[in-house]
């Protein structure tokens, strides 16, 4: 991760921000993916066996799902995906996955970001997704071309002007007096009086 200085201006961060890894963002991508992809496939399990017995036997042929399946279905994973990231992002200022790899989504003065925007960022890839045919690729564009931009912005945070974060770790609290280590109560005992000191006990 690289220090970044947001652009001057009235809403501009007082200091600089480190950048969110590549690997960071991808990882955060990954489990987001996963828990939008639950709920999706239910969806989609519960319309298609209201329309094919699905455990029949022999099972259904693919032939038969796809004559089965209304043309809508095939957009409910992306639906999930722009909601969920519009809502989590515009919220708290990340997703679930983001808040597991530690990082942010931040306007590019270093602010929250509007929910406009947030919305924005999240429907670019979405879009994407929708291109015939190559929808995957052009979608993976987006993310991937994060790694060719000096501040790290995927198309999606171009368009949104949005930047993605490291949050820094908290502080560690400070002990309160008669601690010592991790363990409530531990005093560290007095050391031993030293002989030259005036104060220690006559030893006969």
């Amino acid at each position: 991760m690289q220090p970044y200085s947001p652009p001057s201006g009235p809403s501009a961060a007082p200091t600089t921000v480190r950048l969110a890894s590549i690997g960071a963002r991808a990882g955060a991508w990954i489990i987001d993916e996963i828990i939008v992809f639950i709920p999706a496939v239910a969806v989609v399990v519960v319309v298609m066996a209201s329309r094919i017995d699905l455990g029949s036997t022999p099972p259904p042929d693919l032939e038969e799902v796809t004559e089965a399946m209304p043309a809508w279905l095939a957009f409910v994973p992306i639906v999930f995906r722009i909601a969920y990231d519009a809502v989590l992002v515009g919220w708290l200022g990340r997703t679930v996955g983001m808040m597991a790899l530690r990082i942010q989504v931040r306007s590019a003065g270093g602010g929250p970001l509007p929910w406009w925007q947030a919305g924005i960022r999240a429907m670019v890839p979405g879009l994407a997704q929708c291109v015939p045919v190559y929808g995957s690729f052009a979608r993976m564009g987006v993310y991937l071309s994060a790694s060719f931009d000096e501040a790290r912005r995927g198309l999606h945070d171009r368009a949104a002007g949005s930047l993605v974060i490291a949050v820094p770790r908290p502080a560690p609290l400070p002990l309160p007096p008669g601690h010592a280590g991790w363990y409530p109560g531990s005093v560290p005992p007095p050391p031993p009086p030293s002989r030259s000191d005036p104060q220690a006990p006559n030893e006969r």
